[in-house]
């Protein structure tokens, strides 16, 4: 009887790089070179970059536009005055509606992440990815 090992490659394996032919060693190299650098990491790591630039900017921006939209189109935190009554009334309502829409996100992210799953088994991973990075920009 021949026994059954859990992992049958590794016993086939070589145990080090010395062992290898070269002409494996290079095709190993050029497999892992192929799978590191193919044509679309470019366009996926400027589609990373909007995107962080886009988040970036409405954590900085976007409160600040939000609280004037809430108080008439006048800001009450402008200045030194952060103290005031108005500015911490402002500021409240902003992080209530943040949360708000932070909860939503939630929910949708925990109903709709199997179906993504899904779609990136049928379609690959790397186009549901950027799919999903360029509508995040739409936001």
């Amino acid at each position: 009887l021949t026994p059954i090992l859990p992992f049958p490659h590794v016993a086939t394996m070589a145990p080090s790089s010395e062992a290898r032919s070269p002409a494996l060693l290079a095709r190993e190299q050029q497999e892992t070179a192929t799978l590191c650098c193919s044509s679309g990491w470019p366009w996926f790591w400027a589609v990373v970059l909007l995107s962080a630039t886009a988040d970036v900017i409405c954590q900085l921006v976007l409160p600040g536009l939000a609280t004037a939209y809430f108080n008439g189109g006048v800001d009450p935190c402008v200045g030194s005055d952060h103290t005031s009554p108005e500015c911490k009334a402002a500021a409240a309502k902003v992080a209530s509606v943040g949360s708000f829409f932070l909860l939503v996100g939630s929910i949708l992210a925990f109903v709709f992440s199997p179906l993504v799953g899904m779609l990136c088994d049928r379609v690959g991973r790397k186009p549901v990815v950027v799919f999903s990075l360029l509508l995040g920009l739409v936001k």
